[in-house]
């Protein structure tokens, strides 16, 4: 069964562009039910930072520079533009730039060879570039590397989601996550602890585990992404099925359930999601999604219901998605929200 679905993102100047590094690398895993090969770099952020003591993927807000044509010229090959969606091209240098400066991983290729494998610089190399990045800002990191055979490794960033901050929050991000196979086993992390305390290769599983367990603290993109990423149990698989799958861009809204007063998110596609409107056999027109009604005797259901305790901590999530919901486009492209 299928259906056209329109979603009306809001237009809101109070969404700070943002990009997210999902570092998955091989490292076969236990036996054990639900294992996978690889392993997914999580950070836990410090106490005074918006996602206080949370996990979450390295990251962060887009610089003027990042956007400034001029201050990568030298550093991008003429092939990196245009990509297959040019309004990309800072979140990914954004994203690259970022893990770097919180991380002290450097995934480049050589600008010559553009689209060869990515390396990791050397640890003394990615700590000079990680110090300048944090010290003298975006356009010093670029110039560092226009001084070098290397180019961020952009075109090996594969986008697997976007999430929106809901309306309402004192702090609202358009946070586009990519997905980058690590050319290797885990390395060290070297995190920068005016951001983070703490750093961890996990599997997906085991991370969700961790949160059921109260010992780690998940917010629901993360958490869904996760829950995602663990149905594939190879790191083969899982790039995959990045390089296919669209992106549909998720802004939640945020209700409570009428049965256990629990707050429960609502997302794209679910039939009490506010912004949308159904057209049953539409033409696709921007912003239209093709849903997919995958048991259509069932209510149309997309949503995260959240148990929080009497303190206020988020203490469980359940993802119910009985649709299958993307951007109705014949090309596959990420649809683009109005900010």
């Amino acid at each position: 069964m299928l259906r056209t679905l329109t979603v009306r993102l809001p237009t809101s100047p109070g969404l700070r562009p943002s990009a997210s590094i999902i570092v998955a690398a091989h490292q076969p895993g236990s036996r054990s039910p639900g294992s996978s090969d690889y392993r997914i770099l999580m950070l836990k952020r410090i106490s005074r930072h918006h996602f206080a003591e949370a996990y979450v993927f390295p990251g962060g807000n887009l610089d003027p520079a990042d956007s400034d044509h001029a201050t990568w010229q030298s550093v991008l090959p003429d092939s990196t533009i245009p990509l297959p969606d040019a309004e990309d091209l800072p979140y990914r240098l954004a994203g690259l730039r970022e893990l770097t400066e919180e991380c002290g991983l450097a995934l480049v290729t050589d600008r010559q060879a553009s689209q060869g494998a990515p390396v990791a610089l050397p640890a003394a190399a990615a700590e000079a570039l990680q110090r300048v990045g944090l010290d003298d800002g975006a356009a010093a990191y670029a110039r560092w590397l226009g001084s070098t055979p290397w180019t961020p490794a952009i075109r090996h960033l594969l986008p697997w989601a976007h999430w929106l901050t809901p309306e309402g929050t004192p702090a609202r991000f358009s946070t586009r996550f990519y997905l980058m196979a690590y050319p290797g086993p885990p390395p060290a992390v070297r995190f920068n602890p005016t951001e983070a305390s703490g750093s961890r290769w996990l599997a997906p599983a085991e991370a969700l585990h961790e949160f059921a367990a109260g010992r780690m603290t998940l917010w629901p993109p993360q958490w869904t992404i996760l829950h995602d990423l663990q149905q594939f149990p190879t790191l083969d698989g899982l790039v995959a099925h990045a390089r296919t799958h669209p992106v549909l861009p998720i802004l939640p809204h945020f209700t409570r359930d009428p049965a256990t007063k629990q707050p429960l998110a609502l997302l794209p596609g679910d039939e009490a999601y506010p912004h949308a409107d159904y057209n049953e056999g539409g033409s696709g027109k921007d912003r239209s999604l093709q849903v997919r009604i995958i048991r259509p005797t069932e209510p149309v259901q997309h949503r995260l219901q959240l148990t929080r305790s009497p303190e206020g901590q988020l203490t469980n999530i359940t993802l119910t998605r009985n649709i299958k919901v993307e951007p109705f486009r014949s090309d596959n492209r990420e649809m683009q929200p109005a900010l």
